[in-house]
Parts: structure tokens; sequence; C-alpha cells
């Protein structure tokens, strides 16, 4: 047995024959990482002269767990006993640290320990020291084996956890938390390798060495020739602090021949591997100290876009003196390779990738001096500037920059304020373009570069080197390039620096149209925008206008510059518009500008943003005529807006949901007259009564507008779905998407595709103009009810026009209209309204399915959609809708009708329908539809109570009275029990107590008028849609007492069984009738849904007789009765005498109460004005009809005398 003290001698003998070693195993063949046998190591070992037998080998590879080991696995182990106390085996540092800072060296892994680092990865090792010692200064290696015992859960055994502290310890007992924490961190040779790499390339900058200048540095410092061994690398390495082991890694790395020495060949290939052949050109500027921005001067390449072998040779004797020909031309040949020549832009590029980077940039010292100097505000500077810019060029003169630059006092002395100007002089004609220089002046008090303007400078840079165009280098891209494409194209070509977080949303700033693609014009309008596109705000246009004494100074120049040449405002306005559109781009009016008077980009783009007033990157004359006469340069807010459409449309929202209304429930408050649609009556109507709107404020157009932004389906009619989209499914919309898509609509109506439309609209000519835009819109009533002043044509128009260019492309129109499609929008429409009315696709087929056969007919789903939406669609669109739904000429299965309504969602609630069904007198609801609308809780007994009580016809007042039998002012406990149980709502009686506990609020015991009132009195909006209904209700019942006697007695007609209970489909033959009698429209679906429910108080899907009397208060007595027996009997009497007044059926008032006087005896003059109204019509008595109708209901009353 080996113990630590038997072990420390043997592994420190190793230790000094560790380069010796390793030369051995080099010069062997034996790679320093693959594993070998005991006996392998043993024979390296006494070959590099350390005299140890095979159980002393053993017992040195077992301290971890090694049966075979490389000779890097045996140097770790031996480096392990003997780096405690020696000096030589240092930690490694932080080879990127400008502070020198070094981090310990870790112990080399073995699968034994890493297993043990793994498990200890997931917790901080801090942690986990004061977990392992709980809470001391040192661990011990029985309280180390202990918790990794625990913490594996016996995964780790408890020899390995003591073979690893072991190798950490060194033999000792107890270990320090820093060693702890050292030891367990992860650990990477190859990453130690490749950071020394990059510091002995840091050096080679810092002290201005080309790399053979620094290899042969190396070589003298050693006494080396012209290579270098393992020994002689370790020593020169002394001076960058390696240790030995880690020098040992580096000369691996760098050692690429594996020939265990290192030339100048190897040295070179690593340290500049990256730079290709023109790392020599490079190692002379350096050498020399040449000045990145002293380049272009010292090289004096002129115009030359191509540099020959011979240029280059001239060049690199100019910048360094001391090369001779030869060199040169050879330097020359390997910079041009087989082309023979460089291209210039190339060279230049290349050239300045490395050198820049280093600290001695003169340039950028110099604008971190200014920086300092003007506190990171360029704001002053750039008064500077302007002040000498009389005219707004954007430039100044070499004379002028300098005197800027010292008046500035931005701390420069003469000799660098005059090398700068020399330096930013780069076309050579004696002009500084200060903006430029502006741009690239950064500080506390200034935004860091754009990267979006960074990278149109860049990719304007990589069109003009490729000489290609935005238009052919997308097509090169494949034509159809996406976002996610063009980000890899911008990664790899324009900005390899780019972040990836940073590099999808630059992408997308490129595709200016939102189609998900970048094409050409895309490219275009972004390449345009150089000088005003930002990151954070990309619209395509100038937004950020002049001062107005800067742009009436502007103004006055271009205005003098145009008498010069005799040009006058709608020549010029004509000039620039070279398309004759009538309206400018940004890029046409800068242009335009050009070729009058000379100035900076940033002027021309704020003069723009003056003229633009409505912000949407196009101006018309109207515009450019109010700035050039100087009339009006402030920008205003037009008055000509939709502000208050859209403010009253959130009005709308915000007061359905402070109210708490359904959707449904907000539909009835605006349909006023209760028919199924929201006309401009009941608009008006409601916008004044119930959200207090002013009636001055709510003018004709602005009405019609609102209405637009209403009607979903631009039909002119608001109905339940249109507010289901707004208000429940929170439909973003606005004015432009609501008017493009009336103009989508009239276009499906009258092309047959979009691309027909286009040809139409653009004369053929490939594009749209505004002028051509307007005349289409005004001729075709394209936009009828939206009422768009020139102004807002124009808004819409550039909201057509993502790019800005002034015209609509094709693809600008497919873009906008292209998915517009008839027959689709009829269908959607339908889709829509068939899922506000019904629980689900089975009930809604099942109202289409009258024959109750395998399927719906053609007939019949006709007659389904005219009953649900009446009067809303042709019979051509019927038709294709019916074709799009059933391709084929069968029947209309169930399973295409609800795959027609997959994506669809319902008004259905399951659980209320559950709970609906306990109340159902017959076991299942007898309607399609749900109860969702009216706050009809049926889970809630007092919400039921509630609706009933407010549903009544009598008043809140004579509801308590009825009640309070014993006429006190109160409402016992045992009255208000006994009224709920009369009124059969299927209540409990612990339901009952429940409800009376929560009306009589002060507990007790009975209940108060005040109380009862303060629970079921109707709110504004519940009065509101009461009187709505009962509105529509008593029209319905004069109707009945009318034509079928009574409502009592229609009720009676129509229950056909006799059962007291009418179904919903029973109540809709009664209004069909009831249609048919009165020559009056039959009441849409949703209409018939919403009576139903409001008639069916119990919300069981039947009517029974109460609720309907409830309902319609009976106008009709016994004598009333008895007058239409008598009338029957004397019918034939009655008429011969009406035929001798009258021949064509029709007799005055007063005839007609004389001929019935002659049989009714003692009827009271009230009651006369009843009688005759069932056969009144256009101002006369239709005899006939009236006789008819009183045979008609004597003969009902003997078949139902009980009714």
């Amino acid at each position: 047995f080996y113990g630590t003290e038997n072990l420390y001698p043997l592994a420190k003998k190793v230790w000094e024959k560790k380069l010796v070693l390793a030369s051995v195993a080099q010069q062997g063949g034996m790679k320093p990482r693959v594993a070998l046998a005991p006996s392998e190591l043993l024979s390296l070992l006494k070959k590099s002269g350390v005299n140890i037998n095979i159980h002393q080998l053993k017992a040195l590879l077992r301290v971890n767990l090694y049966e075979t080991a490389s000779v890097l696995d045996l140097l770790g182990i031996c480096r392990g006993f003997v780096s405690s106390g020696s000096t030589e085996v240092s930690s490694l540092g932080d080879l990127e640290s400008t502070q020198g800072e070094r981090l310990p060296t870790p112990i080399p892994s073995d699968p034994n320990f890493s297993k043990i680092r793994n498990n200890l990865a997931a917790t901080p090792l801090s942690k986990t020291f004061a977990e392992a010692t709980k809470g001391k200064n040192e661990l011990t290696a029985e309280e180390f084996v202990e918790y990794m015992n625990e913490k594996s859960r016996g995964t780790i055994k408890p020899i390995e956890a003591s073979s690893a502290f072991n190798k950490v310890s060194r033999g000792r007992s107890r270990i320090g938390e820093e060693e702890f924490v050292s030891a367990f961190q992860d650990y990477n040779s190859a990453k130690i390798a490749q950071n020394i790499t990059k510091r002995l390339k840091k050096w080679l900058r810092e002290e201005k060495l080309t790399s053979e200048q620094a290899f042969k540095k190396l070589c003298e410092k050693v006494g080396a020739s012209e290579f270098l061994d393992l020994q002689q690398f370790a020593e020169a390495m002394n001076d960058f602090g390696l240790n030995s082991y880690d020098s040992y890694l580096v000369f691996c790395e760098l050692d690429t021949k594996q020939d265990r020495v290192l030339d100048l060949a190897e040295w070179t290939n690593k340290i500049y591997e990256e730079y290709g052949p023109f790392q020599s050109l490079r190692d002379i500027i350096l050498q020399h100290g040449i000045e990145a921005d002293d380049l272009l001067i010292k090289m004096n390449i002129g115009d030359k876009q191509k540099i020959t072998i011979e240029d280059l040779t001239l060049i690199l004797q100019r910048m360094d003196p001391t090369l001779t020909t030869s060199k040169a031309v050879d330097i020359a040949r390997e910079s041009a390779g087989k082309k023979g020549y460089l291209d210039t832009q190339e060279f230049l590029l290349q050239l300045s990738q490395e050198p820049r980077t280093y600290e001695g940039d003169w340039k950028e010292q110099i604008l971190r001096k200014i920086q300092n100097n003007i506190k990171g505000n360029p704001q002053a500077l750039k008064k500077h500037f302007e002040k000498a810019d009389t005219f707004h060029k954007g430039k100044l003169s070499i004379v002028d920059f300098q005197d800027s630059l010292y008046r500035a006092k931005v701390g420069l002395q003469d000799k660098e304020i005059e090398r700068l100007a020399r330096i930013l002089d780069r076309k050579n004609n004696r002009m500084v373009d200060y903006t430029d220089f502006l741009e690239k002046m950064h500080g506390e008090q200034t935004p860091a570069p754009d990267p979006l303007k960074n990278s149109i400078i860049r990719m304007k840079v990589f069109i003009d080197q490729n000489k290609t165009t935005p238009a052919q280098l997308i097509k090169k891209l494949g034509n159809k390039v996406t976002v996610s494409t063009w980000g890899k194209f911008l990664k790899l070509k324009i900005n390899k620096k780019l972040e990836d977080s940073t590099l999808q949303y630059l992408a997308e700033k490129y595709d200016v149209n939102k189609d998900g693609y970048i094409d050409a014009e895309d490219l275009t309008a972004v390449l345009n925008g150089e000088s005003y596109l930002e990151m954070q705000d990309s619209k395509p246009f100038p937004t950020k206008p002049l001062d107005t004494e800067k742009a009436k100074d502007i103004v006055r120049k271009i205005r003098h510059a145009l008498v010069e040449r005799r040009i006058n405002y709608k020549d010029a306005f004509n000039l620039f518009d070279k398309q004759q559109k009538g309206i400018l781009t940004a890029k046409e009016f800068s242009d335009g500008l050009e070729s009058i008077i000379e100035l900076s980009k940033p002027i021309k783009n704020g003069l723009f943003a003056v003229m633009d007033r409505q912000k949407i990157g196009i101006v018309d004359y109207k515009n450019f005529l109010k700035v050039m006469k100087d009339n009006e340069m402030e920008s205003t807010n037009h008055e000509d807006s939709w502000t208050w459409e859209k403010s009253t449309l959130n009005s709308i929202k915000q007061w359905i949901n402070s109210q708490g209304l359904t959707v449904e429930d907000a539909f009835r408050v605006f349909d006023k007259d209760f028919d199924g649609v929201v006309n401009f009556k009941d608009l008006r109507s409601t916008l004044v009564t119930n959200l207090k709107f002013k009636e001055s404020e709510i003018a004709s157009s602005r009405l019609e507008r609102l209405y637009k932004l209403l009607d979903n389906y631009k039909r002119n009619s608001v109905q339940l779905s249109d507010f289901k989209l707004l208000f429940e499914e929170n439909k973003v919309t606005n004015w432009k998407q609501a008017a493009k898509q009336q103009i989508g609509i009239k276009l499906s109506k009258e092309f047959s595709d979009w691309h027909k439309s286009f040809e139409s609209i653009s004369e053929l000519t490939g594009k749209i103009t505004f002028q051509q835009f307007e005349t289409w819109t005004a001729k075709s009533q394209a936009l009828k009810g939206f009422n768009l002043t020139k102004n807002l044509l124009q808004q819409l128009f550039a909201h057509l026009d993502p790019q800005r260019k002034g015209y609509l492309s094709e693809k600008d129109w497919r873009l906008a209209f292209g998915k517009f499609n008839w027959p689709t929008q009829c269908l959607s429409e339908f889709k829509d309204c068939i899922s506000c009315n019904f629980t689900d696709p089975s009930a809604a087929f099942s109202y289409f399915n009258k024959s109750k056969t395998g399927g719906v007919t053609y007939e019949e789903f006709k007659e389904g959609v005219n009953s649900i939406i009446p009067n809303r669609f042709s019979l051509q669109e019927i038709e294709s809708m019916w074709n799009k739904i059933c391709e084929s000429n069968q029947n209309l299965t169930v399973n295409q009708f609800r795959s027609l309504f997959e994506n669809s969602s319902f008004s259905r609630s399951s659980s209320k329908q559950s709970r609906l069904s306990r109340y159902s007198r017959t076991g299942t609801l007898h309607t399609p539809f749900s109860y969702v609308s009216y706050k009809s809780h049926a889970e809630d007994p007092i919400k039921r109570l509630q609706q009933l009580i407010k549903a009544s016809p009598n008043s809140l007042k004579s509801i308590f009275k009825s009640i309070d039998k014993d006429g006190n002012g109160y409402l016992s406990a045992i009255e208000f029990r006994k009224a709920l149980r009369q009124l059969n709502l299927g209540l409990t009686a612990r339901e009952i107590d429940l409800i009376l506990l929560r009306v009589d609020t002060n507990a007790d015991g009975k209940i108060s008028w005040k109380e009862f009132e303060n629970k079921f009195k109707a709110s504004e909006v519940e009065s509101t849609i009461s009187n709505n209904v009962s509105l529509k209700l008593k029209q319905l019942g004069q109707r009945m007492s009318d034509y079928m006697l009574s409502p009592k007695d229609a009720f009676g007609e129509f229950d056909k069984n006799r059962t007291g209970h009418l179904d919903f489909n029973a109540f809709k033959a009664l209004l069909k009738k009831v249609s048919e009698v009165s020559n009056t429209p039959m009441p849409s679906f949703p209409v018939m849904k919403d009576l139903f429910q409001l008639i069916d108080i119990r919300h069981d899907g039947l009517i029974d007789l109460n609720e309907w009397l409830s309902a319609f208060k009976p106008p009709g007595s016994r004598s009333s009765d008895a007058s239409a027996a008598t009338i029957a009997r004397n019918r034939k009497v009655l008429q011969l005498t009406f035929e001798a007044m009258s021949k064509d059926g029709y007799v005055t008032h007063d005839q007609a109460r004389n001929v019935l006087g002659s049989v009714l005896k003692e009827v009271p003059d009230h009651d006369w004005s009843e009688i005759l109204r069932v056969g009144e019509k256009k101002g006369l008595i239709d005899y006939k009809f009236l006789l008819d109708i009183y045979k008609d209901r004597a003969a009902f009353k003997q078949k139902h005398p009980k009714v």
C-alpha cells in the first residue's frame, strides 16, 4: 500500500521530467491524449530517465482510479501532488483580462472526477461547500464522502469521493472553500489554449510586430535559430505568465505538424490564420505605424478601380522604403493572386479590418477627445457648423470646417484640426460633410448608432461594389426573399457582427409592405430612406420637420433660386413630379430640389416634413404652395379626421362594459324598433338617450361614418353579428381598413378578379396614380357613406402605397384587394349570423331541415337564409353560397353543414343548457338557441324572479300590492313564499328561503316596499330594452286582435294538441300567420328568437298561456265574445245589407256601425272602435273581411270553449 507520503516523491520524479517525457512520447509517435497501458507508460518513463517500478506507477494511477492513462493524465496526477508547494505550477491567467488577473488552473479531469464535478454542477459550489461543512470554514474528507453519498443517493461510491478529495487536497486532511470551488469548477483545456493564442495576437498588435518579427524575437530570447522545441517555447512563454503545463497546451495547439518543434510557418498559421494573403500588407502598416485614416493619402491611389501588381509594388515601397523591389513584388503577387490585380474597394476593406481595432487609432482618439470636451452633447458644435453653412448644404470648406472647430473649442491642437479636416475630405474636393461627421459623435446625450441606418449604408456599399441594382440583387437571391432569408443575407454579407436578437427585427424593417417577403420595391424604399429611417420609427418618409424660422429661411433661398431660373411654383411642382401623378414623394422632392439648389439631406427631409402636413409621406400641390408662399409653416392637426367616430366607438365599448351588458343586450338597446337591425335613426336615438351625446354634435356625415365602422359587411345594415365582431370578439377596426374592405367588396362584385380591376383603373399603364384612384372612387361610388374629403382620400391612398412610391403598383393592389371574393364574403356573413343565433351546427341544421329528411334541399336552404337574414342576400348570392357549401346537386348533409362551422364560435353555454333542462316541463328544451341574453342566469333563482317581474305588464307597485294580501304595506314571509310557489318557477323551499333572505336586507322577517323596489326595479338599460320590446309586442298584439280576434284566440289556434303550450315552431307558425293576414313582413329569425325568449319567462323552451297573457293584455272580454257570436249568426243577412250599400266591398265607419247596430244591441260607444277596427283598411271598412273574421272567431269559441 502506498500512502500520500509515499506517492509524493514518485510524483515529483515524474513531474521534474515532464518536458522530457512529452518529447519522448512525441518521438515515439504517441499522442499525448491517447490512453496507454501501464507497461507502455513505464517504458516511456524509463526512456525519460524516471526510475520507478510498475507497482509504484499503478499506485499513482489508482489515485484517479485509472487502469490506463495518457501522458497528460499521468502528468495531471503528478501535478496534483507537487503543485501545493511549487511556484512553477502556477495558476492559469485570465488571458482576456487587461488587469492581468489569473484563474486557478483546475485539476485535469478523469472519468471519476468528471462524474463528481457533473453531480455538483446543478448547485453553486459555494452553497455546496456551506452545506457539506455545515457552516464551518474547512471541509474534511469524511464530510465530503458523507455529503456526496447523500447528494448522489448512492450513485457515487465512498472510494470515488475519497479519491477525488485526495486529488484536491493533495494529501491534506482539510481544504478551504476557495480551494474547493477552484478544484470542482468546469475546465476546458482547449479553450485555455485558444485564449492564450488570442493573448499572443494581442501582444503582436500592442508591440506593432509582424508575425515574422514576433517569432524571430522569441527565438532570439532563448537562443534558438529557426525552430523552437517544447523546452525553449516554455522558457519563452515565461514572460507571459504561463507555467510549464500551460505552455505545453499552447505548444500542442501550435505544433500542427506534430514534429515536436515549432517553425515560422506553424506560428504564422495559427496567429494570423484568419487574415489570408493580406497579412504581409497589414504587417507593413503596423510596422511603420501608418494610421488607418492616413492610408489613402499614403497610398495615393487616386480614382483607380483596379490595382495592378506594378501599382501595388510601388505602393508597398512608398509605405515601407526598406522593402527591396523583389520582396515588394513577392508580396504584391501573393496579394493579387491568380487575377493579377486587386479591386480597390476590396483592397481597402481588407486592409482596414484589423489595423483599425488597435488602441492607437488616431481618428478614434480624436473623436473621443472631442466628445469629452463637448461632454457628449454635439448640439453646440452643430450650431457652429450650421452658422458657417449659410447655404444649408450640409458641407463646409476645409477652412470653414477648421474654423468652426476652433470656435467650438473642442480641445484640439492646430495640427490635429488640420489633419482631421484632411482625413474627412474623402473626395479630395476641399469639402467636409459635417452631417456625416456629427453622426459619428456619440455620448450620453446622443443616441447610439442606429442599426437600420448602419445596415443601409453598408448595403449601398455592397451594391456599389458588386455593380448591381436592388432589383438584380433580389432576383439573384430568388425573387421571393423571405424575411428570415434576408436576415441571413444581412449577417453573411452586410454585417457579420449582427446579433441574432437584433437580426430578425432588423430584417423585418426591410419588409416595408409587410407581406413577409423582401422585394425590389421594399429594398429601394429602404435605401432611399437612408437619411431619415430609424430602427424605432421606420416610416418610409421623413417625419421630423424643420423649425419654423429655419424653414422660412430655406424657402426664401429656394424662391430666389426659382426666380433666377424663371420657374414659377406650378412649373417647379411639375418639374419635381416627373411622372405627373399630382403628388410628390420624399425622394421626388429631394431629387427635384437637387436640380434647383444644393441643400443637405437633413434640410431637404425637414422641409418635406413641413409640407407633409398630414404625415402620410406624400405632398400635393396645395400643401406645396402653402409652404412655398411662406403662408403656413406650422404643422397643425387637420380638422378633417375620424377622431369623433373612433372616440364614439370606444365610448360604446366602455358603456357596454360599465353597464355590465352582454352584446345581445347592448344590441337590443340600440335596436329601438326591435326589427333585428340597427338603422341610422336607432343609432342616433341611442347615442342621445343612453350614451348622453348632445344632438348638436351628431352631424349626419359623422353618423354615416360611424355606421360604416359598425357595418362590418358593408351592406348598410348593422345586425347582431356586427356587434359581436366589434364588441365581443374585439375586432380592431379603423376607417382605412373599413374603406379598404368596402372597395374590395365593390371590386369583387364588378370584376371577375383583382387583376382585371387593376388593368381597368390603371388604364393599362401598369400603375394607378392618385388622380386615377380619385376619379374611379368618385365615379363608382366605391366609398359611398365614408364622406371622404380629398385629404382623407390621400391618406387612404398613402395607406395602400406602403413604400411611398407615389403610385400603386400591381403588387400593392393585389396585397390590398386580392383576397376579396364576393361569394366568400357572403358565406362568411352567413356563418357569422348562424353562429350568433344557434347553439351549434346541429341545431342550425335542424332548423333548415324542415322535411326532417336526410338532408337540406336547396328550397329549404333558401327559405332558411331568408328567414334568418331577411332581405340580406339576393337569389344569385344564395345560390352561390349553396354551390360553395354543397358541391354536388344533391341535398346538403349534416356532416357538410358541420364542416362549414369547424372554426366558428357559437353562442351556446353547455353548463347553462344542462341547468336549463331542469326547469323544462317536458324534460327537454324545445329551442335551437340558448338563453344567454337578457342576463337570464338560470342558476340564480333571484335572477329569474327579477326577469319574471320585469317582464310583467303590470307596474312594480301593483305587483307588490297583489302579493300584500292584508294591505299592511309589508310582505310577510308567508305571503312571499305563497306568491313564489304560485309562479311555478320550479324553485325548491330552500331556494325560496334564500331569495327571501336576499330581498329582506334588514333581516326583520318581512319585506318593505322600499326593499322590494330596490331589488326588482328595472335599470335604465333594462327599461330601454323593455320599452323597445313592449312596442314590438304591442304591435303584434294589436295585429292578433285585429286579424285573429285576440292574442288569446291566436294562442288557442296554434296550440294544436291543446297542451297549453307553444313551442318555438308553433310560435313561428303563429307569427307567419299574423304576417300573412296583416300583410306585413315576416320578422327575422333573431327577432322571433328574442320575442320567444322574452315571452318564455321560465326559459324552459315552452310558452304557456299565463306567460302569453302576461306579454299580451287581452283587449277582448265576454261582451266582445258575445258580439262576435251575434255577428256570426246574422252573417248572411248582414252581408246582403252591406252589398246593397256598396258593390266594391267597402263601406264607411258610420255605414258599418248602422248595419251591425241592427243586430248588436246596447253596445257602448267605446267598444265600437274595437269591433270595427278588425276590418279597417285605408280609412274604410272591408265588410267581407270583417264578417269572415267574426265567423272564424265564433267557430273557434265553439271548438275551444275553455280558451
